[in-house]
């Protein structure tokens, strides 16, 4: 089917924070809640080891369509970048285009007393240097704080995730 885009992109108030935002139709059936870990209360080994769930569009060869790829990693550090404000996770997924913008998941229940499955962050870029291939590089995981913002300040912040 087709997917119509009632409002948006939306981006980010930080033009440096690589998010954005748009309501669309239809609107999806199930859903999955941002997790509650904002940056304020993580440590730097909070997640560390913790396994992960990537999902995403690359590209994948002689596939005569896109298809969703699903890659299972596990979070190997927390940095914080010297030219971005929030924290980002290093994912042992291998970093490919058409991962960005896709959800990273983890078992929640795992690391705190909550209810399951949660958004971890987004896939924001694969962190390489001397303009290597993306899949050489760290595939970095955006937090999920600047998501509630950019949610927040578009009106599109679900009912369910402002209780959080």
């Amino acid at each position: 089917g087709s997917v119509n885009i009632l409002s948006g992109p939306h981006f980010h108030s930080d033009k440096h924070v690589d998010v954005a935002c748009f309501k669309a139709e239809p609107f999806p059936n199930e859903w999955i809640p941002l997790g509650g870990h904002l940056n304020d209360w993580m440590g730097q080994y909070e997640f560390v080891l913790y396994q992960t769930l990537v999902l995403g569009y690359p590209p994948v060869p002689f596939s005569d369509r896109p298809v969703l790829v699903a890659a299972r990693g596990e979070i190997n550090a927390m940095i914080d970048k010297y030219n971005g404000m929030h924290p980002h996770f290093i994912v042992s997924c291998m970093a490919r285009g058409g991962f960005s913008g896709g959800p990273a998941l983890i078992a929640y229940n795992e690391v705190r007393d909550d209810t399951g499955t949660s958004v971890l962050g987004v896939v924001t870029e694969s962190l390489t240097s001397n303009g290597q291939l993306a899949e050489v590089g760290y595939m970095a995981v955006l937090s999920v704080e600047p998501i509630y913002d950019c949610l927040k300040s578009a009106g599109l912040l679900p009912v369910a995730q402002r209780a959080r």
